[in-house]
């Protein structure tokens, strides 16, 4: 076994958990965006996240807004070589979030507490492609001459990630029309990587699933009897006699005969065949195929290092800061918006408990930052029931380091040319941009529906996909209500469904074709104080 199939884990991160946004980065942080895709101009307290420039808009007063998720995700890989779909399934039952405002006069404070990327686990109860056609490399070459046809393994891999964001600011109105917002968002990452492989097993000339080691061997003590009684006709003289020569002349019984026939048939000698042979030539026969499948042990001893129970349990952990400035222009009817968060520069630490397989350096710091991000948002009310909502995204991925390494085991950047697989490549051909658009009715005093459509245009080269870690473009739908119970007091509810682009990469020898879904359900409270 050449390759393992856990030597990418370290890949299983937030990269194949995030839910809504970029790569790395959730914007899926309120019920309201759930319900409209669109909020990059909020003026409501989800504008915390979306638009902190926008919260002086607020009338005076403390604001609290509570808002949860719950996430259905499955993950489709589908290997030309094995001709096999391979699925995994994610559900988050509680993706929180929560909003805090106070505003007075001219200023707004905030705080908030966001998953800002990741928030849940990849689980393979299957297995990967990655895993399985190692085996059947194994089982169709080296092995091949030892009738292996079929093979099994235990296996099992989850990797979790979850990046907390903790977000303070203040917003300033300089004039009716224009604000200003600064802040930070502090973000702790906490990667998880537990799996095992174990119990692998191989099909020999159609008998039962066995360890390798444990077949060679069973085999050749077996066939030992029989080495031994030829090998002492031989010894005694008889060495030129056949079988039914010797039960003739007395040497060996007719049960004797038949065990020692019976042990060439396995063989696969013919009666023609064995009836020519003379004990010496028998002797020569059992000794070599004893030979032959000590061989085979031996091999399989060597094969046993890879094939041999597998334990890991890892962990990472960092932490860093993202800075956040923002821009709101209010014309009346019409809003603009402009926000950007710097790259968040963070490294996670290694700590592992357990790594039978090798792969991972106690105490190595590995690079999982997010990128820097720009944000453009218009809000237009239409009518004094419609409002309409745009939003634009774009982020800076090729700047950041996603953990990835190039052939000299040094980490890149995501956009650095540099050695991949033996040439000159990089993991993105491309930065992500999304673009959204939503609308929301208000059908009574009390009474609000919304829906939206969301674009992601991510840009990976080939190099940047694999079973455990990859991204797809998307298009997702939302819809969702708004109801105010009070004066004080108001709930909202979305549904979104998510349809990924599928990404199909030719290895040469065979093609992987990476897809997803997604549902999310989201809920959120409004309260005023």
């Amino acid at each position: 076994m050449k390759k393992n199939v856990l030597t990418l884990l370290t890949m299983v991160l937030v990269t194949s958990l995030s839910y809504a946004g970029g790569i790395v980065t959730n914007t899926n942080q309120s019920a309201s965006f759930i319900r409209m895709m669109a909020r990059d101009a909020s003026v409501d307290v989800d504008a915390v996240f979306f638009n902190p420039a926008g919260l002086t808009h607020l009338e005076d007063g403390f604001y609290i807004q509570v808002n949860s998720q719950t996430i259905s995700q499955s993950r489709t890989i589908n290997n030309s070589a094995l001709n096999k779909d391979y699925v995994g399934k994610t559900f988050v039952p509680v993706l929180p979030t929560a909003f805090l405002v106070y505003k007075m006069n001219n200023l707004a404070f905030s705080a908030g507490f966001e998953v800002i990327g990741g928030g849940g686990s990849a689980n393979f109860p299957e297995g990967l492609p990655l895993f399985e056609l190692q085996l059947a490399n194994a089982a169709q070459n080296d092995l091949a001459k030892f009738g292996v046809t079929t093979y099994s393994a235990d296996m099992s891999l989850t990797g979790s990630s979850v990046y907390y964001g903790i977000q303070a600011g203040v917003s300033y109105a300089i004039n009716d029309m224009i604000s200003i917002g600064v802040g930070a968002r502090y973000v702790l990452a906490n990667n998880t990587t537990v799996g095992h492989l174990k119990d692998i097993k191989f099909n020999f000339g159609g008998g039962d699933l066995v360890n390798a080691n444990m077949f060679f061997n069973g085999q050749a003590d077996a066939l030992q009897p029989a080495v031994d009684a030829t090998g002492q006709i031989v010894a005694g003289g008889g060495g030129k006699f056949t079988l039914a020569q010797l039960q003739g002349a007395g040497i060996i019984t007719a049960e004797e005969k038949a065990q020692l026939v019976g042990a060439l048939k396995a063989l696969g000698l013919t009666d023609d065949q064995i009836n020519a042979m003379n004990a010496e030539m028998i002797n020569g026969t059992f000794t070599g195929a004893q030979t032959q499948l000590k061989g085979g042990a031996a091999d399989a001893s060597v094969a046993a290092a890879s094939f041999a129970d597998k334990e890991a349990d890892v962990s990472q952990k960092g932490t860093g800061i993202t800075p956040i400035i923002s821009l709101d222009l209010d014309m009346g009817a019409l809003g603009i918006s402009l926000k950007y968060e710097h790259k968040t520069a963070m490294n996670v630490t290694t700590a592992v408990a357990k790594d039978d397989f090798g792969l991972y350096k106690d105490g190595e710091e590995v690079p999982n930052e997010l990128p820097a991000m720009i944000a453009v948002g218009v809000r237009y009310q239409a009518s004094d029931a419609l409002k309409l909502q745009l939003g634009t995204h774009y982020y800076l991925d090729k700047g950041a380091k996603y953990g990835k390494k190039n052939d000299s085991g040094d980490f890149v950047t995501n956009g650095e040319t540099t050695k991949i697989g033996g040439k000159d490549a990089s993991y993105l051909a491309g930065n992500t941009f999304e673009v959204a658009g939503g609308l929301e009715y208000q059908l009574s005093e009390l009474l609000q529906v919304s829906a939206g459509v969301l674009y992601v245009k991510t840009n990976p080269n080939p190099e940047y996909q694999s079973s455990l870690s990859y991204t797809l473009s998307t298009t997702t739908l939302g819809g969702g209500l708004s109801y105010i119970i009070s004066d004080n007091l108001g709930i909202e509810a979305g549904l979104s469904y998510t349809i990924y682009q599928p990404f199909t990469r030719d290895y040469t020898v065979y093609k992987e074709t990476y897809d997803k879904s997604a549902l999310v359900f989201a809920l959120g409270v409004n309260y005023r104080m």
